[in-house]
């Protein structure tokens, strides 16, 4: 896991991390949960990955990790951790922006249970809301304007 974090230090760009993490996490991510937001200079890319150590479980019922299971059977067990690949992230969105509010991150056809039963928040919708409308208008963004949002 400390070789995950120093490889963010070590200035690859967004693409080059993100891939790196991928590959790094094939058994998955073991750490403390992160919403990692990404940018670089290096070739204006932007990334968001969700690290968070999650259950590979046996049984892929969908929705399985949110109901109570019986722990007397072990078809419910785990078999290890999610990859990362496998976990909500994005590269260089089409919208142009990636915006985090503890809100859901994750498609509605996502693979795993990660996020089933997150839900977008109103925070979120109006940060939307107030990074669309500033675009919109075509004025640049300043720290002022990412203060009040």
């Amino acid at each position: 896991m400390v070789d995950m974090f120093l490889d963010i230090f070590d200035g690859y760009g967004v693409k080059d991390l993100m891939d790196k993490l991928n590959r790094d996490g094939e058994a998955g991510y073991r750490g403390p949960p992160l919403n990692l937001v990404l940018a670089d200079n290096i070739n204006g890319d932007i990334g968001y990955m969700m690290l968070v150590a999650f259950p590979n479980r046996k049984d892929k019922t969908p929705n399985i990790g949110n109901r109570v299971l019986d722990g007397t059977r072990s078809d419910f067990d785990w078999d290890g951790l999610i990859p990362v690949r496998q976990l909500p992230q994005t590269f260089n969105p089409e919208r142009g922006y990636i915006a985090t509010a503890n809100n859901r991150q994750m498609p509605d056809n996502v693979q795993t249970d990660v996020g089933a039963t997150s839900m977008t928040t109103g925070r979120a919708v109006r940060i939307d809301e107030m990074i669309r409308t500033q675009i919109a208008s075509g004025e640049k963004f300043t720290a002022e304007d990412m203060v009040k949002i």
